[in-house]
């Protein structure tokens, strides 16, 4: 597996690397999935699909993912964190509108010591001190593969970010 970059919310679908170790997930929905990533942050070998003919990915709106991974068969300690240990974007979702500006869950401390240091400079996400003080949005985060996740909290729902701040993304 390996870090996607997207122009959502998030910016991100990755596992959480800390010491060199597996510890969570970090995307935009963890829900009940045992996987919580996109299509883009994995891959397999032609000989798995191979060794598993029957392999599927049976249709179900966010399920895709979980449903291909299951039906090839892999388990958590199967995976193989690629990307230099989860340290480099490789791959980029985009679309072709404009983009929201992007949250600064990335910044938090929970996040200190992680690959997520690591990538945040790939996305270049430096904002003002100002800002990242009033950061107070926690994504979905997994502590790790099927155990319950920590649900979102708010302190207010939303990034306070002045207006100023702003008007550069809108060109």
């Amino acid at each position: 597996m390996f870090p996607a970059g997207f122009v959502t919310r998030l910016q991100l679908s990755t596992p959480i690397i800390k010491n060199g170790q597996f510890t969570g997930w970090y995307d935009g929905w963890i829900a009940d999935r045992k996987y919580p990533v996109d299509m883009a942050t994995f891959a397999f070998s032609v000989e798995l699909l191979h060794k598993r003919p029957r392999a599927n990915m049976a249709w179900s709106y966010s399920y895709q993912e979980e449903s291909i991974l299951a039906s090839l068969g892999i388990k958590p300690e199967d995976i193989e964190l690629k990307a230099d240990g989860c340290t480099k974007i490789l791959v980029w979702h985009t679309k072709s509108v404009k983009p929201k500006l992007a949250d600064r869950d990335l910044l938090l401390p929970q996040y200190d010591g992680t690959n997520l240091r690591v990538l945040q400079e790939q996305l270049y996400i430096k904002p003002p001190l100002e800002l990242q003080e009033k950061a107070h949005i926690i994504p979905e985060v997994s502590t790790k593969a099927n155990d319950d996740k920590i649900t979102p909290k708010a302190e207010n729902g939303t990034l306070d970010i002045p207006e100023d701040f702003t008007a550069e993304y809108e060109n």
